[in-house]
């Protein structure tokens, strides 16, 4: 393999042993001089377990070699994953059941675990959840693995923090020679709009191994929510990065797992993930031809106007940033349809259209690409429309992506802004 990049190296494996068994990992390099193991497995119980370490970017090519050492007497060894990742080590979106090696610290009435339903956000992410009687100010830690090299960089994760003055959220730094600092916090007595899953990045400059610890504190009533997510890290300053990569996640899907951040308006499931079809429209996706893509199908209907929503989580405000997607829009002569796209403003009930499309795409995957900007938190929201007799026809949608800054020679395809909000029938 090239050091030309940072690498991440990630195993599940389990060790059984009534003795001593180990696995462990060396870096082979050109030159063939093994150095001294780059990871060491460290629990024996019967389960599955993470490990990880990180491999700094150099300009010689090496080898990863996993070496397992069995113990006296019945002892094995298991490998169930093997995982490259250009990502840090410590860096997690917490959607496999290993939770890349982010463990509690302590067993107590309060501990960090895994949320699956959604407040604005599908898929998983860590909450503070209570197991006893909680006392006020009651705390829990949990810790990623510890790094094995210097970090100097943005640490970025999202958190949502509700309650009063008592419920925190804290990330604390553990370096190699035992000392803790804070480095990060925010209570629930600052302003936080209900629901907001919200940005933070902190720089990190570290020069020895480390831990990232994310401390949760819960008051004793039921109020209170405290949670993160996706938590990253980058080798540049924070101000640099951490636009792009947080508009990006938010706000970017290729459909291929499920919806990502998308909701769709008042519990409809007009919008599907289909996949590659015979009689499908569009044959296939854009992204490979053979993936997933959304598909909506609207029964028209002569007495009212029929709409599908498919809206994006809170996206934050004085942020510029490029949005694209492909469609496709297919109609009948017996239905009128048109695909919008919104911009709704928390400080605006009335959502204002910034691009649409009434004309028939022929069945093939268009692209169009445009500049968004708000002085407001602010989602987007993709609206198909039919209006007219019998079937109405099909619209599709794939590769949502967002990005900050300007689109670059941006060609807006199919922009229509000459229909005023009405005829969205949002």
């Amino acid at each position: 393999m090239s050091r030309s990049a940072h690498t991440c190296v990630q195993v599940v494996y389990r060790t059984l042993s009534h003795w001593d068994s180990t696995l462990r990992v060396f870096l082979h390099p050109d030159n063939n001089l093994i150095e001294a193991p780059a990871w060491v497995s460290r629990v024996r119980d019967d389960g599955w377990h993470f490990g990880s370490f990180d491999v700094e970017a150099d300009s010689e090519s090496f080898q990863i070699i996993f070496e397992a050492s069995l113990g006296s007497g019945f002892s094995s060894i298991s490998i169930g994953q093997i995982k490259l990742s250009d990502e840090h080590c410590i860096a997690c979106t917490f959607e496999e059941e290993h939770l890349c090696g982010y463990e509690n610290e302590e067993e107590g009435d309060t501990l960090w675990v895994v949320h699956r339903t959604s407040l604005h956000r599908l898929g998983r992410f860590m909450t503070l959840a209570r197991h006893g009687n909680n006392q006020l100010g009651d705390m829990a830690y949990i810790s990623s693995l510890p790094a094995r090299l210097p970090a100097s960089g943005c640490l970025s994760f999202l958190y949502l923090l509700e309650g009063g003055p008592e419920e925190r959220l804290a990330v604390l730094v553990r370096q190699s020679q035992g000392s803790v600092q804070e480095v990060w916090h925010k209570t629930g007595a600052e302003k936080n709009d209900k629901h907001i899953w919200r940005e933070a990045a902190v720089q990190l400059e570290i020069s020895q191994a480390f831990q990232i610890i994310f401390e949760g504190t819960l008051s004793s009533t039921m109020k209170g929510f405290v949670a993160f997510d996706d938590v990253s890290f980058e080798r540049s300053s924070c101000s640099q990065n951490n636009q792009s990569d947080f508009i990006k996640s938010l706000a970017s899907c290729d459909f291929e797992d499920g919806f990502c951040h998308f909701l769709q308006g008042d519990s409809q499931d007009m919008w599907q993930r289909v996949s590659v079809a015979p009689n499908s429209i569009p044959r296939g996706d854009h992204t490979t031809g053979k993936g997933y893509f959304l598909q909506a199908h609207l029964q028209a209907d002569v007495s009212k106007r029929l709409v599908a929503h498919l809206t994006s989580p809170p996206l934050p405000a004085r942020r510029e940033y490029c949005l694209r997607f492909y469609y496709v829009l297919s109609s009948t002569w017996s239905g009128h349809t048109a695909l919008y796209l919104l911009q709704k403003e928390s400080n605006n009930e009335r959502p204002k259209m910034v691009w649409s499309w009434t004309k028939q795409s022929l069945n093939s995957w268009l692209q169009a690409e445009l500049n968004l900007h708000s002085e407001h938190t602010h989602q987007i929201i993709f609206v198909y429309k039919c209006h007219g007799l019998l079937y109405c026809g099909i619209a599709a949608l794939d590769d949502i992506t967002a990005t900050a800054g300007n689109c670059i020679d941006s060609t807006i395809k199919g922009t229509s802004l000459e229909h005023m909000y009405h005829d969205v029938g949002a």
